[in-house]
């Protein structure tokens, strides 16, 4: 018999990484100084790459075309002490012009970034490290 606590128990976050003119897009939520890839908790019954996708359309409202995982790994979300295990894609924007609208009551800031900001950002490690697998800097 298989003992359940040594199963990994946890929520599933997908995030992504998303270039566009050799930059990558970065959002700052509300209440947060850390910066973050889009992205979120993948929902019951979803295909990944669909509940990516469907995640980025919510946050940013683009349509996207998600790619290969560049990184995988698990963290624990500090104000709920959750832990989560988390897939990076590399995606693209399917609309090279689309308009990204922030929910107002979500995401205080986005912004597209270049290779030299993500080492003197305020990222989270796990994302910084997707970054610079991504770039391979």
């Amino acid at each position: 018999m298989e003992d359940d606590s040594l199963n990994f128990v946890g929520r599933v976050a997908q995030k992504a990484i998303i270039e566009h003119g050799g930059k990558i897009l970065l959002l700052r939520n509300h209440g947060r100084q850390t910066w973050e890839l889009p992205g979120g908790r993948l929902h019951a019954g979803e295909e990944p790459r669909a509940g990516l996708a469907r995640e980025l359309k919510e946050e940013l409202s683009v349509d996207v075309s998600v790619g290969a995982p560049i990184d995988i790994g698990t963290f624990v979300l500090k104000k709920t002490n959750e832990p989560h295990f988390v897939v990076v894609y590399a995606a693209t924007l399917t609309d090279d012009h689309a308009e990204l609208v922030m929910p107002p009551d979500e995401v205080e800031e986005i912004r597209w970034v270049g290779k030299e900001e993500i080492e003197v950002l305020d990222i989270w490690d796990d994302y910084r490290n997707a970054l610079q697998r991504f770039l391979q800097i």
